[in-house]
């Protein structure tokens, strides 16, 4: 069974919630090292376990212009992205971003399903 690390957000009133996920599916015994912010958030030195998740939700601003930037960084190797923008924000209401030895994958559901490589390491 999975490890979750959960910041869960406000009820939305007039614009759309999301759901994003990080996923460390780098096989034991590998710490996944999280850091994700926007403008508004910082979620910083977050440690995922291997097979854990850490999520959070959030309400879209109101002009549809939420951006939010990760790092993930394991065995002495980090990559950057922003890991909600236009395009996840057309694509999915709970996405999740799967971090595996070859790089960063992209799933428009969760649970995660037709995940497609995004990121090198």
């Amino acid at each position: 069974m999975a490890a979750f690390t959960s910041v869960v957000g406000r009820k939305c009133w007039a614009t759309n919630k999301y759901q994003v996920g990080v996923m460390n599916d780098l096989g034991d015994p590998n710490v996944l090292y999280v850091q994700c912010a926007s403008k508004d958030d910082h979620f910083s030195n977050t440690t995922v376990p291997n097979a854990g998740i850490f999520h959070w939700s959030f309400c879209d601003s109101f002009t549809g212009s939420t951006l939010f930037w990760c790092t993930l960084t394991w065995n002495g190797v980090s990559t950057s992205f922003q890991s909600f923008n236009d395009f996840t924000r057309a694509r999915c209401k709970r996405c999740i971003w799967i971090a595996r030895t070859d790089g960063v994958y992209f799933s428009p559901t969760f649970p995660p399903a037709h995940e497609t490589w995004a990121y090198a390491w």
